[in-house]
């Protein structure tokens, strides 16, 4: 049997937590540390030597998938951003026309933007002094 659980007695060897990469080197027969929840693998150093390579090569290989796993995420985000956008401001719009109380024949944008003050409407300046 290869895995063993915390809390248990095991004998002499090195034993290591997948879990959290904890390394437990029993020097005598003694009990694991941890509760029933935590296992071990009892390993010898040369296995280890051969195990850890391979983790460090499988993180090599799978770290440009993240990145791109990473990418594909923040497009996604940005074009769910512009198409909410997009659409909350369709609705404002429709929302405000159809509460318009304006005649069927003059169709006008009666939406939220409201300038204080009107430019280039045409009306001429008053010339100061003369009344």
């Amino acid at each position: 049997m290869f895995t063993h659980s915390g809390g248990t007695a095991v004998a002499k060897g090195m034993y290591w937590s997948p879990l959290d990469g904890g390394r437990v080197h029993m020097r005598d027969s003694g009990i694991l540390p941890g509760d029933r929840g935590r296992s071990y693998l009892r390993l010898s150093p040369v296995i280890l030597l051969l195990i850890a390579p391979l983790f460090g090569v499988t993180f090599a290989f799978f770290l440009p998938l993240l990145g791109l796993g990473v990418l594909a995420v923040l497009c996604m985000l940005l074009v769910s951003t512009a198409l909410s956008t997009v659409a909350s401001t369709a609705v404002r719009i429709c929302c405000s026309s159809r509460t318009s109380h304006a005649s069927p024949r003059k169709r006008e944008f009666t939406g939220s933007y409201r300038p204080l003050r009107a430019s280039f409407t045409g009306a001429h300046k008053r010339k100061k002094g003369k009344g």
